[in-house]
């Protein structure tokens, strides 16, 4: 489907340009048609009138401004060229940097813990002690928090029900230091996980079209017929699933249960020793499976490092853009302007200062179209992270400033490697030939 509408709209557009394009040349008469294209006369432009800049302004400065107003379809042309050209490019490294931030971020910043351990909610408090305890002899695991986690169903504005981590920490005063709640952007743990109602993550308020003091409706598994009704009271900042935190009090006045222990989460002390620590643990009664975040924060790294490809093609794709673009106008204003750039290099233009009076406009349409193609890039970059998104993740919405310098050091290279390949053409213009007279 995707491939028939690109096809559409590549065939749409190709075929309504030649279709203008012909409608203009077969309304002319055949008299004109055998006759060269008068060339535009010149007007003044805004430009001049603030005398504080004209004034400063050498001979050839003031004619690449007036020659830039002057085609303004090939004016508007480059610089939507170069600015497709530096969002492609904008697209494509930032990616890699939404990628890699949801990764750090999540990893780094919002899960605090090194690893979770899923443990027999149905242990006896002996058994539990015990495993609790040979968890704590191994000398690794600096400490732990208990908990309950488990998959839940809610309701919110959007019609649509969503599943959920549900996490009941033992220990409320304890349980930032093993996650972070906090609104995206502050620095600090802000939100305050209370018994008035839930935290959920940003994600999961979005699917469910949930807002601070909304209400939304919860069941416990798929079977529950009664869903519970509960505030949100904060939204958290989250990347990897879903999840809806809630004190164990709430918990109990919600469903009149305790919240079981079926998890703990663990901080190490040497978290590169996973795989030792992870077999250590699974041999202790009671322990179900060990998920340590190294493992998943490795394998995220090989889908970023997957992603080279994806920057590569669209380097290349930007690349193709903007040598078709600026080669394509600039051979038409070498065309169009033939015999001005003859009559130019008859009065004593050497190669190099012809090259510069023409190269001033393009410069100039450079940097003009990297300005806007990085407003563009920054737009188109959000719509496609924004889009691509599923259900359980959320791509960081950064896009580093290394990144947007790369693009337009890259798309100035690009516009300047063009420039380089016109040279020769410029060299090539026949001073006599172009000046002779059309019958």
């Amino acid at each position: 489907v995707h491939a028939l509408v690109a096809s559409l709209a590549a065939i749409i557009c190709t075929i309504g340009a030649t279709f203008f394009a012909c409608y203009k040349e077969l309304r002319a008469a055949p008299a004109e048609l055998m006759r060269p294209e008068a060339p535009k006369a010149g007007k003044r432009i805004l430009l001049e009138n603030i005398d504080a800049i004209w004034e400063r302004l050498n001979f050839g400065q003031k004619a690449a401004m007036r020659n830039l107003f002057r085609y303004k379809k090939r004016f508007f042309m480059t610089l939507f060229g170069v600015g497709g050209c530096m969002a492609l490019l904008l697209v494509g490294l930032g990616i890699r940097d939404s990628v890699s931030a949801m990764a750090n971020n999540q990893y780094g910043e919002v899960l605090k813990y090194d690893g979770i351990v899923s443990v027999d909610s149905t242990l006896t408090r002996a058994q539990r002690r015990a495993m609790l305890s040979d968890v704590s002899d191994i000398s690794d695991i600096t400490d732990y928090i208990q908990a309950n986690r488990t998959m839940v169903y809610a309701t919110g504005k959007n019609a649509d029900e969503k599943n959920a981590y549900l996490v009941v920490p033992r220990d409320t005063d304890t349980f930032e230091d093993y996650i972070s709640i906090r609104e995206r952007g502050s620095l600090v743990d802000e939100l305050e996980l209370t018994d008035e109602g839930v935290i959920i993550t940003e994600k999961y308020a979005k699917l469910l079209g949930a807002s601070i003091g909304d209400i939304i409706y919860v069941r416990l598994s798929e079977s529950d017929a009664y869903p519970k009704e509960v505030k949100v009271v904060g939204i958290t900042e989250n990347y990897i699933f879903n999840y809806i935190y809630m004190t164990p009090k709430l918990y109990q006045s919600l469903y009149n249960v305790t919240a079981e222990t079926n998890v703990l989460l663990l901080k190490m002390e040497d978290a590169a020793n996973v795989e030792d620590i992870s077999s250590r643990l699974l041999k202790i009664s009671g322990v179900n499976s060990v998920t340590m975040n190294a493992d998943e924060l490795g394998e995220l790294n090989t889908v970023i490092n997957s992603l080279y490809f994806i920057v590569i093609l669209m380097i290349v794709a930007a690349a193709i853009l903007a040598f078709v673009v600026l080669y394509n106008l600039n051979n038409i204003n070498i065309s169009e302007r033939h015999r001005e750039l003859a009559t130019l290099k008859l009065l004593g233009f050497y190669d190099k200062e012809l090259s510069a009076y023409v190269y001033r406009e393009n410069v100039v349409l450079t940097l003009l179209g990297t300005i806007l193609g990085i407003f563009l890039g920054i737009v188109l970059h959000r719509f496609v992270m924004v889009t691509v998104e599923t259900d359980v993740y959320m791509f960081g919405r950064e896009l580093q400033p290394l990144s947007i310098a790369i693009g337009a050091v890259l798309t100035i290279i690009f516009a300047l490697a063009t420039n380089l390949i016109m040279y020769f053409r410029l060299k090539k213009i026949d001073m006599i030939e172009s000046l002779k007279s059309v019958e």
